[in-house]
C-alpha cells in the first residue's frame, strides 16, 4: 500500500467530495475526469513530500482555499455585502444627500442639479440610451484666464474722406 503524507491526504478528502457531489447531481463525465486529475495530483504531492518538499506539497493544497479568501472577501468589500447575511451595507436618510457643485440626491433617488443660468430652451435636455445628457450651458464661454481685449475702429490718418475730416 502507498504511504501519503499529509498534504495528499487532504487533497484526496477533498476531491473524493467533490465526485461524489458530482456523481450525485448526475455529473458523470465530470467525475470520471476529476478522478483522473485526483490521482495525478495526489501522486504528484506525494512525490514533493518523498523528495523533501512538504511545504511546497502543503501551498499547492491551501492555495486554491487562499485565493478564494481574498476573492470573496474583496467581492463582498466591493459590492458593499454583508458576509453573514448576504445583505447590503448602506444607511439610507430620507433627506436629500448633498454632492457638491449644486448636485444633490433626492429620497427617491432622483439627481438634482441646480444651475440658476441654465436655459432649457438653448440647451435643452435631451435622452442617449443609456444616458440622460444635461449640455453644459457654458461651453461657448470665453474663460476668465484670457483677458478681453475691446477694440475700437482706428481713424485713417490723412484720409481724403470726408466722413473722417473735421
Amino acid at each position: 500500500m502507498i504511504k501519503l503524507c499529509p498534504p495528499a491526504i487532504i487533497y484526496l478528502i477533498f476531491s473524493a467530495t467533490q465526485i461524489l457531489i458530482d456523481t450525485i447531481k448526475g455529473l458523470y463525465n465530470t467525475a470520471v475526469m476529476k478522478i483522473i486529475v485526483m490521482f495525478m495530483v495526489t501522486l504528484l504531492l506525494n512525490i514533493l513530500c518523498d523528495q523533501g518538499l512538504g511545504f511546497v506539497s502543503w501551498v499547492i493544497v491551501f492555495i486554491p482555499f487562499i485565493l478564494m479568501t481574498v476573492i470573496v472577501s474583496m467581492l463582498l468589500y466591493l459590492f458593499g455585502l454583508d458576509a453573514s447575511t448576504g445583505s447590503l451595507n448602506y444607511k439610507c436618510d430620507n433627506t436629500n444627500t448633498n454632492c457638491g457643485n449644486g448636485i444633490s440626491v433626492d429620497a427617491l433617488g432622483n439627481i438634482i442639479i441646480y444651475d440658476p443660468e441654465y436655459n432649457g430652451t438653448t440647451n435643452p435636455v435631451y435622452y442617449q440610451s443609456p444616458n440622460i445628457i444635461i449640455p453644459n450651458p457654458h461651453k461657448n464661454d470665453i474663460p476668465l484666464s484670457q483677458p478681453i481685449i475691446a477694440t475700437k475702429p482706428l481713424v485713417p490718418w490723412g484720409s481724403s474722406s470726408p466722413a473722417y475730416q473735421s
